[in-house]
């Protein structure tokens, strides 16, 4: 039997609003909910129409195949990508303030919306990850940081899945941004950047869940999925918080 959620009094909580007022993560107003009404309403979730590979939101006006030109012309090592939401407004402001400004309670509140993306799409919904992996940083930007967003995003949604985060992977340079580059030079930028823990991966055929905070050109995910791939693991899926293009 499941235990019932611990439930705080009425009284309390009004008293823990007056003490620490809770705020929108968009605008810093007055909010219960991680968004305030109007920052929800500028949330905007990628769905279909998009590639089944990469995730890649496709015109819904136009006529488009499946699967885009660039998964076409080479087909990614992960079974599917996606991402909740748009890299804009609202969103990009609580990222950036999570990442950047150590707000990481943040990573419980916005973790729902992981769980959100795995039950509207058809083929996350069907994929019952073995581990959720998240992308690493580099070690400099690590101890920079104190903290690895992905990492403690996978937590929370480990918890709320009752799936195990499992931190596979290492990686070997602190590469630089991949905006700006045209698909040879990001593929180049991060290869070899990430190498296998050993010791940590115990299950060959493994089903994998690769968690990351923002989807930017998709080189990253690419090169830890394939990784992955040549150690031995199953099919592997990946989920982010947000895409830029």
């Amino acid at each position: 039997m499941k235990s019932r959620p611990f439930a705080l009094h009425p009284a309390l909580n009004v008293f823990l609003d007056a003490l620490f007022p809770p705020r929108c993560a968009g605008c810093f107003e007055w909010s219960r909910d991680v968004f305030c009404a109007r920052c929800t309403t500028e949330l905007r979730p990628i769905g279909a129409p998009q590639c089944e590979m990469c995730g890649a939101p496709f015109d819904p006006l136009a006529y488009s195949a499946p699967i885009c030109a660039e998964c076409r012309d080479k087909t990614p090592p992960f079974l599917a990508a996606r991402s909740a939401f748009h890299f804009e407004g609202p969103l990009r402001v609580a990222i950036h303030r999570f990442k950047y400004q150590e707000k990481t309670a943040l990573a419980g509140r916005l973790a729902p919306f992981l769980a959100q993306a795995i039950a509207r799409d058809a083929i996350l919904s069907d994929f019952s990850p073995q581990a959720l992996v998240p992308v690493p940083l580099h070690r400099a930007r690590h101890k920079k940081r104190g903290f690895n967003q992905s990492l403690l995003l996978a937590r929370e949604l480990g918890a709320s899945l009752g799936v195990p985060v499992a931190e596979l992977l290492k990686r070997t340079r602190d590469t630089p941004p991949q905006v700006g580059l045209n698909r040879k030079q990001r593929a180049e930028n991060v290869r070899g950047a990430f190498i296998l823990d050993a010791a940590r991966f115990e299950q060959n055929g493994a089903r994998i869940l690769l968690i990351d905070d923002v989807f930017t050109t998709g080189a990253t995910l690419r090169e830890c999925a394939r990784s992955l791939k040549i150690a031995g693991a199953g099919e592997i899926c990946a989920l982010t918080l947000a895409r830029l293009n």
